[in-house]
């Protein structure tokens, strides 16, 4: 995968690759994570082929755990170049949003670098 297809990812697919850096998690913690604290919850249908398209990317993979052998999801090698990457853009993005920010309720203007 070049760099630049690295920057394709989509938000929500930053934040599963971002949770799973932190740690191995299967699908339903993934999902209880994702949802917390958000109004419109991601359902299985959104999540699931997400998972999928990382997996065959590579940048996660599965581990399978316990007697049942739960699907554990982990990041990849390339997933953790791949989620910098993405995380640097993100940074990028917001920091040219929040340097032209104005208030609409007092008119102050964020002072970014520079």
């Amino acid at each position: 995968m070049s760099k630049s297809d690295r920057l394709n990812l989509s938000i929500l697919e930053t934040r599963v690759l971002w949770a799973i850096s932190r740690q191995p998690l299967h699908g339903y913690a993934l999902l209880k994570h994702l949802n917390s604290g958000r109004k419109r919850e991601i359902t299985n249908g959104t999540l699931y082929p997400i998972l999928q398209k990382l997996l065959k990317e590579k940048t996660i993979k599965i581990k399978k755990t316990g007697n049942r052998e739960k699907k554990v999801y982990e990041i990849s090698k390339s997933g953790k170049a791949i989620l910098k990457d993405a995380c640097n853009e993100i940074c990028a993005t917001f920091q040219s949003i929040f340097n032209d920010f104005v208030c609409k309720t007092c008119g102050s203007r964020l002072k970014g670098k520079g």
